[in-house]
């Protein structure tokens, strides 16, 4: 327990946390960075399945994470390379499987007016 919790101390240092999000910060300059095949985003996704793996649905941050994840997703649908693509849905699925263990239950039903279009249970 005392090597997590020296190593939580130690990333918090590096971690902005804002009402809803949060991130880690990279002091790699933009040529280091590719040449390390490093991301700021590569980060959060490698912290987020890390923070899930050892804690669980215990962490307050890991929500933050994910959501500051999405809040980074490109317009075009993804992130910022193929790789981060990866490291990033690897991470979520990994929340997903944490947080979303139960499946929900409920019935959508869609009208266009008084027609019916269908219903999934």
């Amino acid at each position: 327990a005392g090597l997590i919790t020296d190593l939580r101390k130690g990333l918090e240092q590096h971690m902005t946390e804002e009402a809803d999000t949060a991130y880690f910060t990279m002091s790699y300059d933009e040529v280091g960075m590719h040449v390390m095949l490093a991301s700021n985003r590569k980060t959060d996704a490698v912290m987020l399945e890390a923070l899930v793996a050892v804690d669980g649905t215990k962490n307050q941050l890991s929500p933050k994470l994910c959501k500051g994840l999405l809040k980074h997703k490109l317009k075009t649908g993804g992130w910022g390379s193929t790789q981060e693509n990866c490291w990033v849905l690897v991470a979520l699925l990994r929340y997903f499987h944490e947080y979303e263990k139960n499946v929900p239950d409920f019935v959508a039903t869609l009208w266009y007016g008084s027609l019916f279009g269908g219903k999934q249970e």
